[in-house]
């Protein structure tokens, strides 16, 4: 992967200070969520799977990476910062990704489905955001985050979560979408996340998900009379393959443009029908990765079924850009995906779109979205994000608020 990718972070500045842990807070961190996670993880799976010999094996796996996060994490405190991402981060990730592979990649479709919101439910009451809000409207599903007034001064991020078009929920990154409400509403944005509950494959495959995603836009524009500038795609990993695509799709509807999309892991590439034909880092981060790449062809297969997977709104990695309007794009550089990633910020960029990237060399698939499992480096992501989304809704020349 080139060096520019994979060096220090590209990011840009727009005057947010993000403020660092404290030592002892990252140990504190680490023995509080060094079980939460494990815990959680633990939770669905033991609901879909009550098997002596696989159970026991896994609460020993889980106690393992437990106790050896807080240990290293200790460790830490005391290596120079040099050999924190070079030693401690990795491995520690590793461990944690492996755990995630053989957790839920091992159950059924059926299982791992419900075992994903399981934990997502598990991890939801540790997030301090308020009660959800469910969208009021026929033909759109989702949940709001934030309590801004829903008129034509809202600004909205239009989110659409994860799980290979075939699984997931809206109420997934509670503390990370809270967190991007708090960060932008503090610059005093009048500010909600609209989290899609788009149409999953098999049962509906595509379109149907990008059908969704354009009636959730038309009834943010149209019903609520948020203007196109003031609102923001978002999405993680298939989530963040749809958004590119509704961006796609609105163009050959000759619709307006959103203000800008954030694209997060991106699963940009769906052409592949069997490993030969994967980009390198597919093998070279198999082990470095959450997601086994042995699932994805019958992932593509659900979602597809039958229509050419060389259509741009399957693989929006073969789209034409010219025209997109700004790019936020999050990769780690020990994800399967990052190839496709960086590939999708080269085609950007020589369409003449405007690409922010921010590419971490030690992080895994979507690590931003889940500060439980990554907390600082995590945390600090979701700020630049934040403050590339409040730059966004800065130079809206409908926007007119913010400081």
């Amino acid at each position: 992967i080139n060096a520019e990718y994979m060096g220090a972070n590209n990011s840009v500045s727009f005057g947010s200070k993000i403020q660092k842990p404290s030592k002892m807070g990252n140990l504190i961190s680490s023995l509080s969520w060094g079980w939460v996670v494990p815990s959680s993880v633990l939770c669905g799976y033991i609901i879909q799977r009550w098997q002596r010999k696989k159970f026991l094996g896994f609460v020993l796996f889980a106690l393992g990476y437990t106790t050896y996060q807080v240990i290293i994490r200790f460790v830490s405190m005391f290596l120079p910062s040099f050999c924190r991402p070079k030693f401690v981060y990795p491995f520690r990730h590793d461990l944690f990704c492996a755990l995630f592979r053989h957790g839920f990649f091992e159950m059924t479709f059926d299982q791992s489905r419900i075992a994903l919101a399981r934990v997502a439910q598990f991890l939801a009451l540790f997030s301090k955001s308020r009660p959800l809000e469910p969208v009021k409207h026929s033909s759109v599903r989702g949940v709001w985050y934030g309590d801004a007034e829903l008129n034509g001064n809202l600004n909205v991020m239009l989110y659409a979560h994860g799980g290979g078009y075939s699984m997931g929920a809206s109420h997934m990154y509670k503390l990370a979408h809270q967190r991007w409400v708090d960060q932008i509403k503090s610059q005093g944005f009048p500010f909600r996340i609209l989290s899609l509950d788009y149409s999953l494959a098999p049962e509906q495959p595509f379109p149907a998900a990008i059908n969704d995603g354009v009636n959730a836009y038309k009834y943010l524009v149209d019903e609520i009379g948020v203007s196109p500038d003031k609102i923001v795609f978002a999405g993680d990993s298939a989530g963040g393959g749809l958004s590119l695509a509704l961006l796609l799709r609105l163009k050959q509807l000759n619709l307006p443009m959103p203000g800008g999309a954030i694209l997060i892991s991106p699963w940009v590439n769906l052409r592949h029908k069997d490993f030969s034909t994967y980009p390198d880092s597919y093998h070279k981060n198999a082990l470095t990765d959450a997601i086994p790449m042995e699932i994805m062809p019958e992932m593509i297969q659900r979602y597809a079924q039958g229509h050419n997977r060389d259509d741009p709104l399957i693989s929006p990695i073969l789209g034409d850009y010219h025209g997109l309007p700004p790019l936020c794009i999050i990769g780690g550089g020990r994800e399967i995906l990052i190839d496709d990633i960086v590939a999708l910020i080269e085609r950007a960029r020589n369409a003449g779109v405007e690409v922010h990237q921010i590419i971490n060399p030690v992080m895994p698939h979507v690590y931003c979205v889940m500060p439980e499992f990554f907390d600082s480096d995590a945390n600090t992501t979701l700020d630049e994000i934040g403050n590339w989304v409040i730059n966004v809704l800065r130079t809206s020349p409908k926007t007119g608020l913010g400081t």
